[in-house]
């Protein structure tokens, strides 16, 4: 099994402002994110994960490893957040993001990977 980088996609936003990719490296999934708010969201901080196979006599599943961090992205304003995790097993499937004219809302949806059909 291997996961490629993926392609970074356009981005849409208010002119003047400044846009950022965060990729977790070849052959892993992001799992959680932390970060700093207050009326928006000010920084996010994904932390990815190793994506593997397991075999056993009833199969084969996926297996998540240790997660580390890709580095904050944003800026020092509002207050930390804990990190918000997928649940023990589960990957990140995808991104949630509320926008007016900032940032104001990020979360995950997680869910357990599958193996064939």
């Amino acid at each position: 099994m291997t996961i490629q980088a993926g392609a970074s996609l356009p981005t849409r936003g208010k002119a003047g402002t400044s846009s950022w990719t965060s990729n977790c490296p070849a052959n892993q999934v992001v799992v959680d994110f932390s970060g700093r708010s207050g009326l928006l969201v000010d920084q996010i901080a994904l932390r990815c994960a190793p994506l593997g196979v397991s075999s056993a006599t009833s199969g084969s599943s996926l297996t998540v490893g240790t997660a580390t961090s890709l580095g904050a992205i944003g800026g020092t304003g509002g207050s930390a957040f804990a990190a918000v995790n997928c649940p023990t097993g589960e990957v990140a499937t995808l991104a949630r993001v509320r926008t007016g004219d900032n940032l104001d809302a990020f979360g995950l949806a997680c869910a357990k990977g599958t193996i064939g059909p």
